[in-house]
């Protein structure tokens, strides 16, 4: 990433990076014994390496946004005076609506619209019945292991 950036940095008027991983602090916001282990498990197993690096890098070339997905939930925030957008999940939590980022550059300037868009009627799908039982099949695994 760094060897393009310094390759290009003159020839382009945007720098828009894209990753995996998230740099926003999670919190616990967890409602079940579920959302407790997963969120310590995410937290210990999948934390990014490298992150003041990646800032660093970030801030040196004047990278205008950073896209990312890994946190299913959409979300705009500044971490050391650079802008993240999280993609989100399509339908987590929400099986009747989604929310899409729509970016737009125009003028030097990158916008963001996050907008809330309602799935038809046919698409919009009943909530499983096996759900809990298979939630409490991983909260047993994960208190085992």
């Amino acid at each position: 990433m760094y060897d393009i950036l310094k390759t290009y940095e003159k020839d382009v008027k945007h720098k828009i990076v894209l990753i995996h991983h998230h740099f926003h602090k999670l919190k616990s916001e967890a409602k079940s014994t579920f959302g407790s282990i997963w969120s310590g498990v995410e937290k210990q197993t999948m934390k990014l390496k490298g992150k003041r690096r990646l800032f660093n890098v970030f801030k040196e070339f004047k990278v205008d946004i950073v896209l990312h997905g890994h946190v299913h939930e959409t979300r705009e925030y500044f971490r050391k005076d650079v802008r993240f957008l999280n993609a989100g999940a399509t339908i987590k939590y929400n099986k009747e609506s989604m929310k899409i980022n729509y970016l737009n550059i125009a003028k030097g300037k990158i916008e963001v619209d996050i907008q809330l868009i309602d799935f038809p009627d046919k698409l919009k799908q009943e909530p499983e019945r096996s759900y809990k039982k298979e939630h409490l099949k991983l909260v047993n695994v994960a208190l085992l292991t």
